[in-house]
Order: C-alpha cells, then sequence, then structure tokens
C-alpha cells in the first residue's frame, strides 16, 4: 500500500537545463571555426498537467543564419503514471534525431544526443551538433503537514 507521502497524487517539480551545440568539421566549409551555442532552462509542476496528456514544448535555435539551421525541441509532459516524460530532439534542416527519458520524483537524470555527421544525410556531411541537458525533479510534497 502507498503512504500518502508517496502518493502519485502529491505534485513535485521538474527543473531542466539544456544546451545546443553546433559547430563546422571540414577546413573547406565558410563557417569552419565558428561553434554555435544556444542555452534555456524551464521549471514546470507536475499538477500543471493533465495526466498522459499534451506537454509543453521548449524550442532552441532552428532561425539561425549558419546553414544548415540547426533547431532543438524538449517537449515536457505527465504520463500516465504520473511521473514527468520528456522527449527531446535536434533539428538538422528537417532531418530529425530524438530520445526520450521519464524523471521520477527525487531524479536527477543527465542526458545527451548527438546528431553526427553523415548519419543525417550527405548535405550534412560538413557539421555536428550535440544537445545536453540536466532534469532535475524534487520529491513529491504535501500541500499540508501531518
Amino acid at each position: 500500500m502507498t503512504s500518502p507521502i508517496d502518493s502519485p497524487l502529491l505534485p513535485y517539480q521538474l527543473h531542466g537545463e539544456f544546451l545546443l551545440t553546433s559547430y563546422s568539421l571540414r577546413p573547406s566549409d565558410p563557417t569552419f571555426g565558428t561553434t554555435q551555442f544556444l542555452g534555456a532552462h524551464f521549471s514546470h509542476k507536475s499538477s500543471d498537467f493533465p495526466s498522459g496528456g499534451p506537454g509543453t514544448q521548449h524550442k532552441l535555435g532552428g532561425d539561425v543564419i549558419v546553414s544548415p539551421t540547426v533547431g532543438a525541441t524538449v517537449t515536457v509532459s505527465l504520463n500516465r503514471d504520473d511521473n514527468f516524460h520528456v522527449e527531446y530532439e535536434i533539428d538538422f534542416s528537417g532531418n530529425i534525431r530524438k530520445g526520450s527519458v521519464v524523471v521520477p520524483p527525487g531524479a536527477v537524470v543527465p542526458f545527451m544526443l548527438n546528431a553526427k555527421p553523415f548519419e543525417l544525410g550527405a548535405t550534412l556531411a560538413n557539421r555536428s551538433a550535440v544537445l545536453q541537458g540536466t532534469l532535475n525533479a524534487s520529491k513529491r510534497s504535501a500541500p499540508f503537514t501531518l
């Protein structure tokens, strides 16, 4: 039996930070030697989401002058077990690479996703990108003390 303190009905918070790094790999590329860093952070309460419902997207990049364009999206939602579900993706000029993780209460979860040269098509052979971040969840907290 679950005690009231461990109940999935009690909310918890998720704090996230993520960084998108994009860089050129070939000296013949006009952008060689240029590294692009874009970062963001977010904070959500589990009580802000319906269980198993749609989430909130956090977008980064995608409108950068450097070609090919590189963007990232981190989507936060609540799964049917009332735990945070985080999906993350790199969008490299329409070529998408994805990952996801479930973050239970009290967990600290690092994540990283690479878009490697040639993995997403020959047109992206000159560039690479990395999306990395940390998800930090608080423990569930009761709205009152016993």
